[in-house]
């Protein structure tokens, strides 16, 4: 009788680990803004700016989800990694912001804050802004449909909606 029983931990065990490893857990928060940037304000674009420039205004929340297709891994539409993005100066065709990202599950990546700017870019009718974190895989974000939807390395996608 030992020997099954033996053998049933082991399987709920790995079961477990399996478990844990791929989805069990959920993202963690956006870390606290830090000191240094608390005192930066959103400035309202100048009436000069086009709409569909000044649009990126604001503080934007999302959840960056797995697309991929590499077949292992995460599982697709996974949740990664909660992220924050606030867009506080627009001035011509260029943007300044911050953004927030929390820990990642399934990565040894912190989370944290980094101050970026951007030129807006046109492509195919569509205004864009992209970052260059320090992983190298840009991040490129458009408007649509109210949203501001990124993609990152062809594997990773992000909806952030408008906070303020």
């Amino acid at each position: 009788m030992r020997k099954p029983t033996c053998t049933l931990v082991v399987v709920l065990t790995l079961i477990m680990i399996c478990t844990f490893a791929y989805g069990a857990d959920a993202p963690g928060p956006i870390p606290s803004i830090p000191e240094k940037f608390k005192n930066i304000q959103i400035i309202k674009p100048e009436s000069s700016i086009p709409k569909d420039i000044s649009d990126f205004s604001g503080e934007w929340e999302g959840v960056w989800k797995y697309v991929g297709g590499m077949g292992f891994g995460p599982s697709y539409g996974e949740e990664m990694r909660r992220a924050k993005i606030i867009i506080y100066e627009i001035s011509g065709n260029k943007v300044k912001l911050l953004y927030g990202v929390g820990t990642n599950p399934r990565s040894a990546g912190p989370g944290g804050w980094r101050d970026y700017s951007s030129d807006v870019t046109d492509s195919q009718g569509k205004k864009y802004i992209s970052l260059s974190p320090p992983s190298g895989f840009a991040m490129n974000f458009h408007l649509e449909d109210g949203l501001l939807k990124g993609v990152q390395g062809g594997n990773w996608s992000i909806e952030l909606k408008r906070v303020r």
